[in-house]
């Protein structure tokens, strides 16, 4: 990964810059590459450097997510929904997070909402087509 190692220096080289570590968490956590360990490293970092910012505290909890911390991964999407309410992809990313722990009544709260604030149809229909995949009860 020339680009991973690209990225990597750049956390280096300024470290006290939270954008350099958000793209190489994010380079990380949407190429499943190296998550458990650089990828929630550096979405740890980026979000200590800017707390207040939704998309990193979302960013971390996907990661999270993708690791199997389902506790933790919960913990900072309610934080970045905290921060930014109804935003779809977060909301989303609840819903994801509620089948993957089977509490399905939670999953498909998080996504009818998701639906409902949708800014555009890409979100909305991911949010459908999540709620297909949970079973009828």
């Amino acid at each position: 990964g020339k680009a991973y190692q690209l990225l990597k220096d750049a956390t280096i080289l300024s470290p006290e810059d939270y954008t350099t570590w958000k793209a190489l968490a994010v380079f990380c956590i949407t190429h499943n590459y190296d998550v458990e360990t650089t990828g929630l490293t550096a979405a740890r970092m980026a979000l200590s450097l800017n707390p207040s910012s939704s998309v990193l505290a979302d960013l971390l909890g996907t990661g999270l997510m993708i690791t199997g911390d389902y506790d933790s991964a919960e913990r900072f999407f309610l934080m970045a929904l905290k921060l930014d309410p109804n935003q779809s992809a977060i909301l989303i990313h609840l819903g994801q997070l509620g089948i993957l722990q089977k509490n399905y009544p939670m999953a498909r709260v998080y996504l009818q909402q998701a639906v409902d604030f949708a800014p555009d149809n890409r979100l909305r229909d991911l949010a459908i087509r999540l709620m297909g995949e949970i079973p009828v009860q």
